[in-house]
Formats: C-alpha cells, structure tokens, sequence
C-alpha cells in the first residue's frame, strides 16, 4: 500500500509538473493552446498570468515532492496537507473554469490522498494510553515488534516510520493513530523492559538480600538483556536512548516512593534514588555496549553491592536510616 501511494503522490507532482511547462513555457504556443484550448490572441494576452499559475503549480510539486523524501511525520503530513489543496483547487476549478480540471487535477489528487491515508484501521474506543480495546493492543504490540525487529540492525533514529509500519503491516495512517511519533513508540516499546528492571530491583519483601545474594530475578533480567544485546545496545545508545531514559525516570521514582514509605523520617532520599537509577542505567549501558567485561551473574552482584554500597554512603551522612538488616537498595 505504501510503494502504490508513493507512486501516486509521485505522479501527481510529475502532472503538476508537466503543467508548470504548460503555463510557464509553452502557453503561448501552438502545443500550449491546444492544450488548453484557447486562440492565439487570448493566449498573448494571458501569457503573464498562465506564468504566474505555472509558478503555483510548481510549488505544489515542490511540496509534494518534500512530503515524499522528508522524515515523518513532516513528510507524511506535508502530503496530506498539498494533496488536499489540490483537490479543493481542483473542485474550484472545474466548478468555476472547466469541468475538465476535475479530471486532470482534482481526480489524480484525491486518488493519491486515498492511497495515503489507507490503511487507517478503526479504532473504538477513541485511542488513549489507558485504552483496553484488543485490536488497540494487537496494532500496538505489532508496531512494538517491528520496531525492535528494526533496531536490530541500526539505531532508533535511523528507523523511519515507512519501515516500521512495512514490517507492521499497517497504514501509516493507522501509526500516527496510535503514536504521535517514533519516539512516543520507542518509550513503548521499553515499557516492558523498564517495568522488568524495576520490579528486578524491588524482588524482596521486607529485608533485601544481602551484597554476595543479589536477586535471581535481577540475574534473569541481565541475561534476557545479553540474549538481546542488539536491540539493547541500540535502544540504550550513548547518551542513554528511549530506553535508558525511561528506566532512569521510572527507577528514580520508583526508588523514591520505596525510601519514603519505608523511611518517611529520613532525609536526602531524592538524591538517593537519583543515585541509584543512574548508577544502574549507566552499567546497563555500559554493559550492552561492550564497555564492561562480565557475565549476567557477575554484573548482577557487583551492582547489587553498588547500590547497597550507595544506601550505606547515604546512611553515613545521616541521608537515610536503614535499619533491619542490608541497607536497601531501593528503598
């Protein structure tokens, strides 16, 4: 569906092309009457203002031309927006000029915009992070895999939303339903993760385990991440990437909520659970890009003892009060 509406929005900017020689070059000859049907006389008279309506035309092109090559979602809205000019200057025209421009401009122009927003699936209800419909989640899920099916190869920022939806199979219409960028569905797509990470940290009740017993679940969770480094290492890139900015935020608040209910009289936990998400967050990236040599169970205990090492710095300066055994790492 994408390469036949390419194809249209291409034919449709070549037309209006083709009219810019008309009107600009050729309007005063006997090819450009023909064309238009008007004498010789008429056509000397007008030849300025045919100049000036090729120049528009040609611009439409321009615009057209702009919304096939630029990045989404600019390019995709820069088709909407020209294709749609065209067919209400078409329906103009062929009303107050010649039916025939209903034809040659109008037709072609609402035929690409069809193509363009084809695809769009119908969502009920009215699409929204809390939405429960399950062909909203189906769409989601499909988009969130393709997109880490992408990043496997090339960072996020060099995925485009043309390849997304390709392995999708969905409209693109039905993406910007859906997400209002690739940056809005790269957070999703890390969601699972950062909800993994979080509760890795916090598998334990009352007492946290102590520096050489780390959590099993935090080991599973490094070994998922090492089974996956590609996708990882792109969605964590150097200066964090989606994922790293979402687990860094979620961890932080997380942490934070954790030191305040468990230790409402202490103080400086803000600057505790910065420290532990971007102690955590920085390994994690560091790991998945190579730069630290260490197997899942050996990351997992030096930075359990880090973060344990973090709440004790900040119990020694009177930040928290750890009491009941290990200082906790989250809270």
């Amino acid at each position: 569906m994408q390469t036949a509406a390419h194809a249209l929005v291409a034919l449709v900017a070549l037309i209006h092309v083709y009219f810019l020689v008309l009107e600009m070059f050729l309007w005063d000859t006997p090819r450009g009457r023909k064309a238009f049907g008007t004498t010789e006389e008429f056509s000397e008279r007008s030849a300025t203002l045919a100049a000036n309506q090729g120049l528009y035309n040609g611009f439409m092109a321009a615009g057209l031309v702009w919304g096939l090559i630029a990045g989404d979602p600019v390019g995709y809205q820069a088709q909407i927006f020209f294709l749609s000019c065209l067919v209400v200057a078409g329906v103009y025209g062929a009303a107050t000029v010649s039916r025939k421009i209903l034809y040659v401009q109008a037709a072609p122009a609402a035929l690409a915009l069809a193509f363009v927003l084809a695809g769009a699936e119908p969502v009920t209800p009215p699409v929204t992070d809390g939405s429960r419909d399950p062909r909203t989640a189906r769409t989601r899920a499909r988009l969130r895999a393709a997109l880490l099916e992408a990043c496997g190869t090339r960072p996020p920022d060099r995925v485009a939303v043309a390849e997304v939806v390709r392995l999708a199979g969905v409209g693109r219409a039905t993406f910007y339903l859906h997400y209002d960028d690739l940056h809005a569905l790269a957070l999703d797509a890390c969601a699972e993760v950062v909800r993994e990470a979080v509760e890795a940290l916090h598998a334990w009740d009352r007492t946290p385990p102590g520096p050489e017993a780390p959590p099993a679940e935090l080991v599973t969770l490094l070994r998922e991440v090492r089974s996956g480094a590609a996708v990882y290492r792109s969605l964590l890139g150097p200066g964090g990437g989606p994922l790293g900015e979402l687990l860094h935020r979620e961890l932080r608040s997380r942490s934070l909520d954790e030191l305040r209910r468990r230790r409402p009289a202490g103080s400086g936990h803000d600057l505790t659970a910065s420290a532990v998400a971007g102690l955590f967050t920085g390994v994690l990236t560091d790991w998945v890009h190579d730069r630290t040599d260490a197997s899942p169970e050996r990351l997992a205990g030096q930075v359990w003892r880090m973060l344990l090492a973090v709440h004790a710095a900040s119990a020694s300066h009177g930040q928290s009060t750890v009491t009941g055994g290990a200082a906790a790492p989250l809270g």
